[in-house]
């Protein structure tokens, strides 16, 4: 379904298409009205495609078809769903996904090695003053100034004071157990550095504090507002341990890069927890953040080039009210292990809630809605991992969980390599624009929906997920694709890799076009007639690799083709039974649904025209089909839809169901069932429900 958080829309909605004198009513209706119509609206889920009585194949590759005009797709025609034009059923071309960012420059011999030739002057802290050794700083009660270019040593415990460092030329402040506690301004202020330097010596142990209400000289406005505060490049690298302590706001600041290398970094922090204006550059170190903001954030937006983050090497662990990393441009994960909490995990995740009573009924996000209790504009983000551009992840181990989304892409999002477990409370990956899996590891354990773009493409990666609502969703975020209107734009690609999926919702879903041409794809789909396994609103092409997917009849759909079985038992399966294909050439082909199933679609080469199989659930043997060169049948499959073009009425009560029977679609409504009457309040306009024997409005 597509997923968007607003608030009750969905029933202003509804009341509008149904009765035009709607006035707003409470939630109190909301009940009644969805058992009343669930008969009528089974079959519509949120991205759920229709069908018509007529079975055709699926499109080649390089054909085209016209969807059906209304009159030829049953219930959903009493909506004044408007006439499709054509769309292509080829598979686009798409080039892959690029970095603009240039990281093979990020990282110089200086920031990596934190050498110096020679210590320029030596600084005692001492209570709350200091003394110095050398040239290059002054001391003034709690204030030390360096003013030139150098190595400052610096050593011992200033318990009311700040180092603040103002030099055309480049500092290196090297910290050998020093301790600086400032309440009320940034304990280490730097304005003006060519470059600066916090190095951490061997074998100590250094920390930086603040205090919760600062006060800024005349001039200075609202900054500092960090313990560690930098207008100019800043690089953190060394061998001993920084300790940092933000009261105030954030924890490290700075306004121009940061660079991280090397050492025990601790930061925790009110606000943000490290943040580097143009960029955060990690190459290595031991980095453990606890903030009330962002864990790490990069945000200029202004300059090309500018606002990302970039994970070369290091281990970091962060523990974030909101999110865990933050990148107005690109996050580009190339090594390194993350260990990522945002806005406190799932425990915190905001509860979603299909209207209208859930799925199944006219709820389940009949117009291609759900809803949350908050709106993503009143409510903080809350994500593991967030880019504005792209999210790239090309190596290292990442475990991550968000009360929102586990990656979030406003951009696109690339896989390469790497190993990312997920739990999240919301998508465990979204991307609004593509989102290409070429290699790595995916683990989603926990989501609301596993992974969700307006394209999606399998090209070899190893994704296993659990999803509550649907598993893969093909969906760019609008009202297209409700309803099961094609969605131009939007395309699910199962090209290569090994994908096993676990939903509640619909198993692979898209608002567009679906293909299936290789790897591994098997599907435990849900366990109500509210979805299908399969979802498409175009036409289901599987010419290569094997598909399995399982479910409940009601809502199954079904691609077209060679080497395709489609098996629709007549009594629910438990889960942990087997389905076994046996064929008379000496092939078996089984697997084993970890949920109740009455449904099963397999897809294999294995499949072979002209072999006579049979079919076991269980030790039991439940009949026999002859596969032939094109889609075949085992069992009552008239309430299943062969894609969004084919099948019967609407899934779940229709086709050769309940209400809608084989041959009658033929222009006019059945009756309904007894019983079956609108609530007060909601008798549908003329041409929308005609009276019995009625022709149906095209």
């Amino acid at each position: 379904m597509n997923h968007r958080k607003t608030e009750h829309r969905n029933w202003a909605i509804l009341q509008k298409v149904v009765n035009p004198m709607y006035t707003k009513r409470p939630m109190a209706g909301l009940i009644g009205a969805a058992l009343t119509f669930s008969l009528l609206a089974a079959g519509c889920s949120a991205d759920t495609s229709s069908d018509s009585t007529q079975e055709t194949t699926a499109p080649t590759a390089a054909a085209e078809y016209t969807p059906p005009a209304p009159g030829d797709r049953g219930g959903r025609d009493f909506f004044g769903d408007p006439a499709q034009t054509a769309v292509s059923a080829e598979l686009p071309e798409y080039e892959a996904l690029a970095r603009t960012t240039d990281t093979a420059a990020l990282f110089t011999e200086r920031d990596l090695d934190g050498h110096y030739d020679s210590i320029t002057a030596e600084i005692r802290l001492d209570g709350r003053t200091a003394s110095v050794t050398g040239t290059g700083a002054a001391v003034d009660g709690g204030v030390i100034t360096i003013t030139d270019e150098g190595t400052y040593r610096i050593s011992g415990t200033l318990e009311e004071g700040r180092i603040h460092v103002n030099s055309p030329g480049k500092v290196q402040l090297l910290l050998a157990g020093a301790s600086v506690h400032c309440s009320d301004f940034a304990p280490i202020y730097i304005e003006q550095a060519k470059k600066a330097f916090i190095t951490t010596e061997s074998g100590t142990v250094n920390s930086i504090s603040d205090g919760a209400d600062y006060v800024w000289p005349e001039g200075t406005e609202s900054e500092p507002d960090a313990a560690i505060f930098s207008r100019d490049s800043l690089t953190l690298n060394g061998s001993g341990t920084l300790l940092v302590t933000g009261l105030y706001n954030e924890g490290i600041t700075c306004k121009d890069d940061l660079v991280i290398t090397s050492g025990s970094l601790q930061v925790t922090a009110a606000g943000n927890g490290i943040k580097g204006k143009d960029y955060i550059a990690v190459a290595g170190g031991d980095i453990t953040v606890e903030a009330g903001g962002d864990g790490m954030k990069s945000d200029n937006l202004t300059d090309a080039g500018m606002g990302f983050v970039y994970v070369q090497d290091g281990r970091i662990q962060i523990t974030a009210a909101e999110d865990g990393i933050q990148a107005d441009t690109e996050l580009l994960l190339d090594g390194g292990s993350l260990t990522v909490t945002a806005g406190g995990g799932i425990a915190n995740a905001v509860p979603h809630t299909e209207d209208f009573g859930g799925r199944g009924g006219w709820g389940g996000g009949f117009f291609g809605e759900e809803t949350t209790q908050e709106t993503e504009e009143t409510s903080p983000s809350t994500k593991a991992l967030k880019a504005g551009t792209l999210l790239a992840i090309a190596g290292g181990i990442h475990s991550l969980e968000a009360a929102d989304d586990g990656l979030h892409a406003n951009g696109d999002l690339s896989l390469t390599g790497g190993t990312v477990e997920i739990l999240a409370g919301g998508d465990g990956i979204h991307a609004d624009g593509r989102a290409d899996f070429s290699g790595g590891s995916v683990t989603i354990t926990q989501s609301y929906e596993g992974i969700e773009a307006a394209v999606i493409r399998c090209l070899g990666a190893d994704i296993s997920l659990t999803a509550s609502d649907d598993g893969f969703n093909a969906s760019d975020g609008t009202a297209q694709g409700g309803m099961g209107t094609y969605s131009e734009g939007c395309c699910l690609v199962m090209a290569d890799g090994m994908v096993y999926v676990n939903a509640g919702g619909d198993g692979l879903d898209s608002n567009g076009l679906f293909f299936v041409t290789g790897g591994t794809v098997h599907v435990d789909g849900p366990t109500n007639s509210g979805n299908g396994a399969l979802d498409a609103n175009s036409a289901i092409q599987c010419t290569g690799g094997e598909l399995i997917a399982a479910g409940m009849s009601g809502m199954a759909e079904y691609p077209q083709g060679s080497h395709t079985l489609v098996i629709t038992l007549d009594t629910v399966q438990e889960g942990g039974t087997p389905i076994s294909v046996r064929g008379d050439d000496g092939s078996t082909l089984t697997y084993t649904p970890a949920k109740s199933y009455n449904s099963v679609v397999i897809r294999s080469d294995q499949l072979q025209a002209g072999i006579h199989y049979t079919i076991y659930a269980g030790e039991s043997e439940v009949g026999s089909v002859d596969m032939t060169e094109e889609t075949t049948f085992f069992g009552e499959a008239g309430g299943m839809m062969g894609g969004w073009q084919q099948g019967g009425f609407h899934g779940g009560h229709g086709g050769r169901g309940d209400w809608m029977q084989e041959g009658e679609m033929d222009g006019t409504r059945p009756a309904m069932p007894d019983g079956m009457t609108p609530p007060d309040g909601m008798t549908p306009p003329d041409g929308m429900m005609p009276p019995d024997g009625a022709a149906i409005p095209s």
